[in-house]
């Protein structure tokens, strides 16, 4: 490789080995003694920006008001599968700042990822370091929420119904009741903070009314007899 300058004295183009890049050299026609210019430097890499790190990372708002994110679009749809995000929720990247119904994201999201192999939602690390499970990132309004559980809507259920069957038998049916309403009234909340996923909501509505009326006739049976007892007194 060379390096091609021009000589001051006679304006002749001369050929130098790069070597000599930044030496001083004699033009061969006019004997003037230049300096060699020196080779300009390869041009360095540009750091990528956080910014485009973050292109593809979503916020998911569920109608509680919670926000979980920031995650990749294959875990917004896997949250969707499980049941943890419905029509109700909005998403919206995180450059952005308008929120877009769950319903349109998923259409127009599925419209760009044609053609291309989806990512696996899996838990790995996102751009901030941290898991991308759902509710185990960085929260918009806190730095870490709880991850929205499973709900106990079928043991609450079960509850409920053998509190009714303990009470049409007369037997003791009271502490199977109070379990089932202590339990419904704590995923009931959940559901509404969204800390639980509510795919078995209907489930704790069930056992949490069985209970109820199990132990309204409960607490009306005693109360019968206490007064039958005091009359006979």
């Amino acid at each position: 490789m060379s390096i091609e300058s021009v000589c001051p004295g006679c304006s002749s183009t001369l050929r130098v080995a790069d070597e000599y890049a930044g030496l001083e050299a004699q033009c061969p026609i006019c004997s003037a003694v230049y300096k060699v210019p020196k080779l300009d430097p390869p041009p360095s890499a540009v750091a990528p920006s956080p910014l485009a790190a973050q292109a593809d990372l979503y916020y998911a708002k569920v109608p509680a008001g919670s926000q979980y994110g920031p995650v990749s679009a294959a875990v917004i749809e896997q949250w969707k599968t499980q049941g943890r995000l419905n029509a109700d929720c909005h998403v919206r990247s995180v450059q952005a700042t308008e929120w877009t119904p769950l319903p349109i994201w998923l259409e127009a999201w599925a419209g760009r990822a044609s053609g291309r192999e989806a990512a696996a939602a899996t838990d790995t690390p996102n751009a901030f370091g941290t898991s991308s499970t759902f509710g185990r990132v960085p929260s918009v309004e806190a730095s870490m929420t709880s991850s929205p559980r499973a709900g106990r809507g079928v043991l609450i259920l079960i509850l409920g119904m053998l509190s009714w069957f303990f009470c049409i038998t007369g037997l003791g049916s009271i502490p199977f009741a109070i379990a089932a309403l202590l339990m419904g009234r704590s995923d009931l909340q959940g559901i509404t903070r969204g800390d639980i996923s509510s795919d078995q909501r209907a489930s704790t509505l069930i056992g949490v009314w069985l209970a109820g009326i199990a132990l309204l006739l409960n607490l009306l049976v005693i109360v019968v007899l206490i007064a039958t007892l005091v009359i006979r007194a």
